[in-house]
């Protein structure tokens, strides 16, 4: 650091007045009562406790230790007061320690800066409160080191500032796109469940939700459209990102919109539960895929209706095991009244291994055109103690159970047709039609013969 410059010749002139004033103090016991006219006005004497007061007319200074002054106008406060129109600069080399034990107040009507080259600290064992109209807490790359002051200048001027502006307005229009295109799909994706209203009031219902959302997704992309500056917010910055950490709770309250924009990955994790509520309603919407994933289970569940709708492709329900609906009511969950089917093609079920359909009173199968049961191996059909069987080798029909005939009433295998009754039975073939028990007592041929046991037997 350069040596102090030497006295100018206007500083030569001040030390000449100062000597003058001296020779005119009147109380010469260590105490200061008046100087001349020219340079302070005395209203009256000064207490025994002041000790030094000086004025310098210009720039206006005032300097006072001791008690504070009683003449007019009053000023300072008993102790050390220092008042001056212009700068009030220190210049230390080494360490400095300010300290209190009572009230500790700065304050300024113009900017406030503070800089350190090391850690800067501020810490409170009850509390630390910042208040502004806008707070700013920024961690950035390089924040500018300080920048000493020379010994002497005509003015002081303040440090360039470390403008944490421009990186907030950059990230403010980003998430103002993002809500933009965000609200725009959301209003997409609501539109197209825009259906008109049955009767009935889940229907009235979920109709007036749908009004609502697509209102609050319009005056979103109107807000994104036209930001409007706000004052009093807290903007927090970190180039390499932001920690909030807590051994206890952490809680995020307020009594408008929170939203929270990532242009990456977002994840919610917890040891224990995550809950996601809503007083209206709560709506998980990816512009590409959704996921809701468990290592043990997951449930979907609400009190009125639960949609699962896949609106341009395949909606997919997969497990080990699949149940719908349920045949006993319990606390939590009301019996199944019904289960519907609907397609505009077509309905497929499909198993390796059975379907099995089972209906406490009846079943119906109804179909505008054609009904098909196919099978390659057998199909049976069972109605009490009758039964139908049909296989690639032919058809039984007769007693049994579980579809399969034990003593088949009417057999078809190949081109012969065989109906059997306690007695007697009748076989017909592609050349014969034959009446008994074997079918050996009456036949009758394609040409025309009639044979009795065996025998031909001659008409007219």
């Amino acid at each position: 650091m350069p040596p102090p410059p030497r006295p100018s010749r206007y500083d030569q002139q001040q030390d000449q007045q100062n000597q003058q004033q001296d020779q005119q103090i009147r109380n010469l016991q260590n105490r200061l009562t008046g100087v001349e006219a020219d340079v302070v006005q005395q209203g009256e004497q000064v207490s025994s406790l002041q000790r030094l007061r000086i004025h310098i007319p210009n720039p206006y200074t005032h300097f006072l230790l001791g008690q504070r002054a009683l003449s007019n106008p009053e000023f300072g406060y008993t102790g050390v007061s220092l008042q001056t129109d212009n700068n009030l600069f220190f210049d230390v080399g080494q360490d400095s320690v300010f300290q209190t034990r009572g009230l500790m107040l700065l304050q300024t009507q113009n900017r406030w800066q503070q800089y350190s080259q090391e850690l800067m600290e501020l810490s409170s064992p009850t509390a630390v409160k910042v208040v502004g109209a806008h707070v700013f807490l920024g961690a950035i790359e390089t924040p500018q080191p300080p920048e000493p002051k020379p010994p002497a200048g005509e003015a002081l001027e303040a440090n360039t500032a470390n403008e944490l502006q421009p990186l907030l307005d950059h990230l403010s229009e980003v998430a103002r796109r993002s809500d933009i295109v965000a609200n725009a799909l959301g209003l997409i994706y609501t539109g197209v469940f825009l259906t008109k209203p049955e009767a009935s009031f889940l229907s009235w219902t979920q109709m007036a939700e749908t009004l609502y959302v697509s209102w609050k997704g319009a005056k979103s992309i109107y807000d994104a459209l036209n930001p409007s500056s706000t004052p009093g917010d807290v903007n927090i910055y970190g180039q390499g990102g932001v920690n909030v950490l807590s051994p206890a709770s952490i809680q995020l309250t307020t009594t408008s919109d929170l939203k929270s924009f990532a242009s990456g990955d977002t994840t919610f994790t917890s040891q224990q539960y995550s809950t996601l509520q809503a007083g209206i309603g709560a709506k998980c919407f990816g512009g590409l895929k959704s996921t809701v994933e468990a290592g043990g289970y997951a449930e979907v569940k609400a009190g009125s209706s639960v949609s699962i709708a896949s609106l341009r492709g395949q909606a997919e329900v997969k497990g080990k095991n699949i149940a719908i609906g349920r045949h006993l009511p319990d606390l939590a969950q009301v019996a199944t009244q019904k289960i519907e089917l609907k397609a505009t093609q077509n309905i497929a079920l499909d198993s390796l291994q059975g379907v099995e359909v089972k209906s406490g009173e009846s079943t119906e199968v109804e179909a505008g055109e054609n009904f098909k049961v196919k099978a390659e191996k057998a199909v049976q059909i069972q109605v009490g103690a009758y039964c139908i069987e049909v296989k690639p080798d032919g058809i039984k029909i007769g007693k049994g159970s579980n579809g399969k005939p034990s003593n088949p009433i009417i057999t078809i295998k190949d081109e012969n047709i065989t109906i059997l009754s306690s007695g007697m039975g009748v076989k017909v073939s592609k050349t014969r039609t034959s009446l008994g028990k074997s079918g050996n007592l009456v036949s009758v041929t394609t040409a025309g013969n009639v044979l009795v046991k065996g025998k031909k037997v001659k008409l007219g």
